[in-house]
């Protein structure tokens, strides 16, 4: 009798150890996933997303960061902003929205210098040096703060784009200015000497 009970109760605890177990099983099986892009490895601050560093997975959605991104084609041909570490989900504030190219309201304008080693990217300070007697303007003056660099052009003529390429040869830059910027740059320039170009606060962007 001891031993039917015993075996009764044995029986029991399987049931309900499977019954668990199953209903665990089921329970993960049912969570909610959702694709996500990592990084899979170590990612530099603007270096280009692409298949050597990064991968769609799936999570569980209650792990998924907040605005992170979840298709590969959205990354395609952006680079990222800040380091970004093996495993770290990739969320929309880590892609860098760096604006080369002018807007509809914007223009290109080139600026001589050779004196300050420039990449596209990063932000420039705009001097003149006003001719004494000729306006009211008094000696130097910053006409522009933290314009980016759209070009750098070498002193044979090549164009570079690229942020992360440098041309140390360099005649000169193109910046992105608005048409009334320009104008007012064009207007002063009248009464200016020379143009100093200078490591803007806001360094690379």
């Amino acid at each position: 009798m001891k031993k039917q009970r015993a075996i009764i109760i044995m029986l029991g605890l399987v049931i309900a150890l499977g019954s668990a177990y199953g209903m665990y099983t089921l329970a993960g099986e049912l969570e909610k996933k959702t694709p996500v892009v990592i990084a899979t490895s170590d990612i530099k601050s603007y270096e280009k997303y692409g298949p050597n560093n990064i991968q769609l997975v799936n999570m569980p959605v209650k792990y998924v960061l907040p605005n992170a991104i979840t298709s590969i084609n959205i990354l395609a041909g952006k680079r990222a902003k800040g380091n970004i570490y093996q495993g770290e989900q990739i969320i929309q504030e880590r892609i860098e929205e760096v604006k080369l190219k002018p807007s509809v309201n914007e223009r290109l304008l080139f600026i001589p210098t050779s004196d300050v080693v420039m990449k596209p990217g990063q932000k420039v300070d705009i001097y003149l040096i006003f001719i004494p007697g000729k306006s009211t303007y008094d000696g130097a003056e910053r006409l522009f703060a933290d314009k980016t660099v759209a070009t750098v052009i070498s002193d044979t003529g090549q164009s570079i784009y690229e942020k992360n390429d440098t041309i140390r040869n360099q005649s000169g830059i193109e910046i992105l200015l608005t048409h009334e910027e320009i104008v007012v740059y064009l207007e002063r320039m009248q009464y200016s000497k020379d143009v100093i170009v200078r490591h803007g606060e806001g360094g690379e962007r």
